[in-house]
């Protein structure tokens, strides 16, 4: 479900910067980009964002996230390796590594608010013991079946 949130916010987001995202084919393309760069930046944004709200539980959280990238290896250098192909394409006025940086930076942002937009301090600090345990979703998320899903419609 949060894939999907921020991959339609991403869209709506880049579709006000880039008039040329106003076609259908773009806005398809700027969804799975959304979806993809969710499940590749939710663990370590949640990782960074708890460090200052929980740090008794920030070693547990940075184990998960170290095995996490290991665990998923493969899929995360190919989710960043074609994010890096497709949005010089879609802005090819912008430099390629400002385009992959604004799109990276907006998904975080919007992970954020998603996830802590609007929950009070209190909720915050137990959001982030919460996702403290090994056994979190987050952590044992291996991309399957929607990141595949995207990145298949990244390469037609």
């Amino acid at each position: 479900m949060r894939i999907v949130f921020v991959s339609m916010m991403l869209v709506g987001l880049l579709l006000a910067v880039n008039s040329p995202a106003a076609e259908p084919g773009t806005r398809e393309v700027l969804q799975e980009i959304g979806a993809a760069l969710a499940w590749r930046l939710g663990p370590e944004t949640i990782e960074e964002a708890c460090r200052s709200l929980d740090p008794d539980n920030g070693d547990a959280r940075k184990k998960a996230l170290d095995a996490w990238r290991l665990k998923n290896g493969a899929l995360i250098r190919e989710v960043d390796s074609r994010v890096e192909e497709v949005m010089p394409v879609l802005n090819p006025k912008a430099p390629a590594a400002d385009s992959v940086k604004a799109v990276r930076s907006n998904v975080k942002a919007l992970l954020l608010e998603k996830h802590f937009g609007e929950l009070s301090a209190e909720q915050k600090v137990h959001f982030c013991k919460e996702v403290g345990n090994p056994a979190d979703k987050r952590w044992n998320d291996n991309g399957m079946p929607h990141v595949q899903q995207a990145l298949a419609v990244l390469y037609d």
